[in-house]
């Protein structure tokens, strides 16, 4: 069974490492696991109601990701987030396949809401 939560700083900063980014106060790690083993991950910061996802994989399998990014989005919610967009790390284009980019280049919170599995547009209503 798949588990996404977010862990402790420790094993964040393996993370953050291994993209090549720095850690700080506001940094947070989101974990997808199959018992111990690492399926994917996001790196994000939350400060003053936003969140900016610096890093998330895996970009090779989008419905994993599309899990990964919306665990991660609802974070965001849950605490009131407004605002959410993306650093340098972060895959803009797979953003905009999974539909998930605004007309204002943010990530849209309100589509964790939306009755459908992605945005790719795949399955049927």
């Amino acid at each position: 069974m798949i588990t996404l939560k977010t862990v402790e700083k420790e094993e964040a900063l393996t993370f953050y490492e291994k993209e090549g980014l720095q850690i700080n106060e506001n940094s947070l790690c989101l974990c997808a696991k199959n018992k111990e083993e690492v399926l994917g991950y996001s790196l994000f910061d939350i400060e003053d109601k936003k969140m900016v996802i610096r890093a998330i994989e895996p970009q090779n399998d989008l419905m994993l990701l599309d899990g990964v990014l919306r665990s991660t989005l609802h974070i965001a919610a849950s605490r009131n987030v407004t605002e959410a967009t993306w650093g340098d790390n972060a895959p803009e284009k797979i953003f905009k396949t999974l539909g998930f980019v605004t007309k204002e280049n943010t990530l849209n919170i309100t589509k964790l809401y939306e009755n459908k599995c992605c945005g790719c547009n795949g399955c049927e209503e």
